[in-house]
């Protein structure tokens, strides 16, 4: 279960629209619900929001979190390096 402080961490990070990145993951990952149907928008904020537990969404959370930053970070490296020039 996501705790406060990995909200306050994530949150200024994936913003507001999070989910469909996430739900990205998920597929790409072939995780589904145990019916084998793809999880949803409410299912997403439901385990952000902490009033849901599921482990393949967390992971997913902290893996789209995990890809902005990496993303971020190229950027800067390429900025820096472009003003250098």
């Amino acid at each position: 279960m996501l705790t406060d402080l990995d909200k306050e961490i994530l949150r200024p990070v994936l913003g507001k629209r999070y989910s469909a990145e996430v739900l990205k993951i998920l597929q790409e990952q072939n995780k589904t619900k145990g019916n084998g149907t793809p999880y949803g928008n409410s299912t997403v904020t439901a385990v952000f929001n902490g009033s849901r537990n599921n482990v393949d969404i967390e992971l997913a959370i902290w893996e789209s979190y995990d890809r902005i930053v990496t993303k971020q970070k190229r950027l800067a490296k390429i900025r820096k390096t472009a003003k250098d020039k």
